[in-house]
């Protein structure tokens, strides 16, 4: 059903595709690709893109993508192979019969927090999309850019990429911090990726390495600090 007041900034609060899966996988597993098709082909979870090709005609953010494209999806063999939940786009072709064809583009694919909240174990994700994902789309591709950018180059090389813009406030680091550590855990949480991740979140802000270890500080290094001025008394 096509919604002409859902708007461009509503739809950049939305979680990208990509970021979905990786908290379905992180709750559950190797099951993620099937619990998300389920649910989106239930139309328990709403999907939005930015672009939607239908044969001739072209589609926004105003029209949900059609459940009968996420109930094709579950039929694929290896769905967790599928490779936009790393793109956040893909082509399909739908076929009901001789007489009926579609072929579909779909790119930039985002789904409802609500929906995908519901559907997550209880943990911090409530309430977190909606505050911290309120990107405009240029931001969202400029993100996506620095971080093919910072991977290239030296911590100090980093440095001088990154806008100058005014500071991301602490409320908003925090909460972002709060949804980065159910994402990347144990090996994957290293002081690069964090910083990266933050700056990809907040693209135009400045967010500084200094506030990066003040917070990973605080989780790693806080128990130590306590026992520390405990001794001291």
């Amino acid at each position: 059903m096509i919604n002409s007041g859902f708007t461009a900034d509503k739809f950049e609060s939305w979680v990208p595709l990509r970021d979905a899966y990786r908290l379905a996988h992180d709750a559950f597993g190797d099951a993620a690709a099937h619990t998300l098709l389920d649910r989106l082909a239930a139309g328990l979870i709403i999907a939005r893109a930015e672009h939607i090709f239908a044969g001739r005609a072209k589609h926004g953010t105003e029209t949900p993508i059609p459940t009968e494209i996420w109930d094709d999806l579950r039929g694929t063999q290896r769905p967790s192979w599928l490779p936009m939940w790393k793109t956040g786009s893909f082509e399909i072709s739908l076929h009901r019969g001789a007489l009926y064809e579609a072929h579909y583009k779909v790119f930039g694919v985002r789904l409802d927090p609500e929906g995908l909240s519901k559907m997550l174990p209880p943990r911090k994700y409530v309430g977190i999309f909606g505050s911290i994902a309120k990107s405009t789309r240029k931001h969202a591709n400029a993100a996506a850019n620095l971080q093919e950018v910072v991977r290239s180059q030296s911590n100090t090389e980093m440095e001088d990429v990154v806008t100058k813009g005014a500071p991301v406030s602490d409320a908003h680091l925090r909460q972002w911090y709060d949804l980065y550590r159910q994402i990347y855990t144990e090996a994957a949480d290293t002081e690069q990726n964090a910083l990266m991740s933050a700056r990809g979140m907040f693209p135009g802000k400045n967010v500084s390495r200094e506030r990066i270890r003040a917070l990973r500080g605080t989780q790693k290094r806080g128990p130590k600090s306590k026992s520390k001025d405990t001794t001291a008394e």
